[in-house]
């Protein structure tokens, strides 16, 4: 038993200790302010970054910024804010983190890039300050990300979605729904496909969406969305779509993603219609 002890204790000794790598930032930690919205309505200044903490589903893998000019890897372990950022998220290797930080940077008084980054992503800023907003709740950071996605370019607005999808509250979810219930293409679409690729709820609304919309891109995106789940229901739904809608379009593109997803399954389908 003591040697059994004794190894543990070596090994807990040699595990490296990993900083938090937001610690090293500039912060103004920022308190009374539990919506950014708030916050952004008595800010001043024409020109900052801010950021805030909020905890995400389980499993949700850790976003970082892309480093497209590598050749060896695509992913970078940090965001530098001082540089300029056109691409970041997630792949299958990410590791997984408990919360996310969103980073927003506000130019002219104008919302110019909203950056979620998990816990075991570097952020760099170069000695700028970031005001740290301690007290912003899960729900207004929700309320917040949905007013942005309604209002603000597409790619703004779709980063909001996304930033948005990966809370731990079910009222993201709800929230996409009624976003994609809004047949706005892009917009709509976009929330349809991240109620698919994010949310471990969202089968359910998916589900629901396929009733309620008429034929058209947004319905159309659903299939897309099914085979980006996780979700074995997904799939199901993916297949009973490719099978028995009535639209032949819809029917059709359900097809070509069932293919993607298990070309076993599409092989039977096909079979069906011999």
């Amino acid at each position: 038993m003591n040697n059994l002890l004794n190894t543990v204790a070596l090994m807990l000794i040699s595990m490296p200790i990993l900083a938090n790598p937001i610690e090293e930032l500039n912060k103004n930690i920022v308190y009374s302010f539990n919506s950014p919205l708030k916050y952004m309505v008595q800010n001043k200044n024409k020109n900052y970054w801010f950021a805030y903490s909020v905890p995400v589903q389980e499993n949700t893998r850790s976003s970082c910024c892309w480093n497209q000019s590598s050749s060896s890897s695509n992913e970078t372990q940090a965001c530098d804010l001082s540089k300029e950022i056109n691409s970041f998220g997630r792949s299958g290797k990410s590791l997984k983190t408990e919360r996310n930080n969103i980073f927003i940077q506000v130019k002219n008084n104008t919302i110019n890039k909203i950056i979620p980054v998990g816990e075991s992503c570097q952020v760099k800023a170069s000695g700028m300050q970031i005001d740290w907003l301690q007290d912003v709740t899960e729900l207004k950071s929700i309320d917040f990300l949905k007013q942005l996605s309604l209002k603000r370019p597409e790619q703004i607005a779709n980063n909001a979605l996304y930033a948005m999808s990966m809370h731990k509250s079910k009222q993201a979810a709800k929230e996409l729904y009624e976003i994609a219930q809004l047949e706005q293409h892009g917009l709509s679409s976009n929330a349809v496909f991240w109620l698919g690729e994010a949310r471990t709820d969202g089968i359910h609304y998916l589900k629901s969406l396929y009733k309620s919309l008429p034929n058209g891109e947004t319905k159309k995106h659903i299939n897309f969305a099914l085979a980006q789940s996780d979700d074995k229901n997904g799939l199901k739904l993916l297949k009973e779509i490719a099978v028995n809608d009535s639209n032949t379009s819809q029917r059709s593109d359900a097809l070509f993603w069932l293919a993607e997803k298990n070309p076993k399954i599409t092989k039977k389908i096909y079979r069906i219609f011999k």
